[in-house]
């Protein structure tokens, strides 16, 4: 419905109480629509099935939920929206029901598109990367002796942004050896060699992504190793921090990199 329940702009304002309770009337609405449905027993599988399917499979682990995962969804819950406003508009005899409605289910999005107009840094910042300024800032400390190790995650990204801007630093790209492997033991072996002979290397980077800690069309949560308890890169960080120091770090939205002063072989 557009709606946005934590707009720092709208935070300590009017306009935060009317979105929550813009958002509120959206979901009794939805309740309504859902209800009028059950009861006129006409099309309830069709319109009520895909939510008890998907439930299913994300329960089983086999389909994620969040973001545009939930995208298909949209013309039925606005199909259940419209029979809502359709059930309380037939059965209030006030007649102010009827246009308030309409403006109680567009008074978020309105306000939050306007808001987001204004100030377009709230523009779906989690979909905003920062590898490239993060890139740039490495290419700013970047000395001599230096040497970034590319992690899987922050691959393909940079692929792209060395195409485009030409950075000229030496790279070692991360071959993704979580398949191969069966466990944190093996893995840092065999990342132990993608860095090879690192006694002429003063000072190591690591480049990885933050938010997204699988491929496109993996399985949720494999290997499962891999994904025990804590953040698959927070593990990677720690060892990197068992042979060197951090000595400088910058995390932007989804991209995180840090300079190792290397003070032992891994």
């Amino acid at each position: 419905m557009g709606l946005w329940w934590k707009l720092p702009s709208v935070e300590t304002t009017i306009f935060s109480t009317v979105l929550k309770l813009g958002a509120a009337f959206s979901f009794i609405i939805l309740l309504c629509g859902i209800f009028n449905v059950i009861r006129m027993k006409k099309h309830v599988l069709v319109l009520l099935s895909p939510f008890f399917f998907v439930l299913v499979a994300n329960s089983l682990r086999l389909y994620p939920l969040g973001d545009r995962f939930w995208v298909f969804l949209a013309p039925i819950i606005t199909i259940l929206m419209a029979r809502g406003v359709f059930l309380l508009c037939h059965n209030v005899k006030f007649k102010l029901v009827t246009y308030a409605l309409p403006v109680i289910l567009l008074m978020g999005p309105i306000i939050t598109s306007a808001q987001l107009f204004i100030d377009e840094k709230e523009f779906l910042p989690e979909k905003r990367s920062s590898q490239r300024q993060t890139l740039n800032y490495i290419q700013a400390n970047f000395k001599p002796g230096d040497v970034l190790y590319v992690y899987y995650t922050a691959k393909p990204g940079y692929i792209l942004y060395k195409t485009f801007y030409h950075y000229n630093f030496p790279v070692i790209l991360d071959p993704d050896h979580r398949l191969e492997t069966n466990n944190y033991k093996e893995y840092f072996s065999k990342i132990k060699q993608d860095l090879g002979d690192l006694h002429s290397v003063k000072r190591i980077w690591l480049l990885f992504n933050y938010d997204f800690q699988t491929d496109i069309g993996e399985a949720i949560d494999t290997p499962e190793w891999y994904f025990n308890k804590t953040k698959p890169t927070d593990n990677v960080v720690v060892w990197f921090k068992s042979f060197a120091t951090p000595v400088l770090e910058k995390k932007d939205s989804d991209t995180h990199t840090y300079c190792f002063q290397i003070n032992k072989s891994p």
